[in-house]
């Protein structure tokens, strides 16, 4: 009988332990997401064309940018800076135009949000879809995906390219 009471005793104790660990790592658990519109303008973008870097398909055209506009969130302006290339080899299967990828910040007065962009490039337009893979600030371990649609609207003496950029979609930001 005592060895009954002895093991009732044990699971409760363990069973206590148990509960209150989860009580203590339920505190320290980074809040859920929360499911935001994102969308962001960028009508002043430059593209500069660059070098490739080796590894990259041969021919491949490679760029980097900025542009500047409204960014929400926060809703404020921001600033677009991007890398990326057109890979002329690679045909898009349903526009049948080139196919192009590209890496972006986007730097707001919150925090950086990091995307990735692929699309394909069909000028003047350049449509494709983009994916968040986190940011500092407010942007810190976000996530989301939405279109992103570009216009080329010149080319410049200098050889640099203007465009005009629009993201929208759905962030995932993580409250502290």
């Amino acid at each position: 009988m005592s060895d009954a009471i002895g093991n009732r005793h044990w699971r409760s104790a363990a069973l206590s332990l148990v509960l209150g660990l989860l009580a203590i790592g339920t505190g320290a658990m980074p809040a859920l997401a929360a499911s935001t519109p994102f969308s962001a303008t960028y009508p002043d973008e430059v593209t500069t064309r660059r070098d490739c870097p080796p590894g990259f398909p041969a021919g491949a055209f490679c760029f980097t940018g900025v542009g500047h506009g409204l960014t929400t969130p926060p809703g404020t302006v921001g600033t677009e800076r991007y890398a990326g290339f057109v890979d002329v080899t690679t045909q898009d299967p349903v526009t049948g135009c080139p196919v192009d990828r590209n890496a972006v910040s986007i730097i707001t007065s919150s925090g950086t949000l990091f995307l990735t962009t692929r699309g394909a490039s069909c000028p003047p337009f350049d449509n494709g879809t983009w994916q968040a893979v986190g940011g500092t600030g407010i942007f810190e371990g976000a996530t989301g995906s939405g279109t992103v649609s570009t216009v080329t609207t010149g080319v410049n003496s200098n050889g640099t390219i203007s465009s005009s950029s629009t993201y929208a979609g759905t962030l995932n930001l993580h409250s502290d």
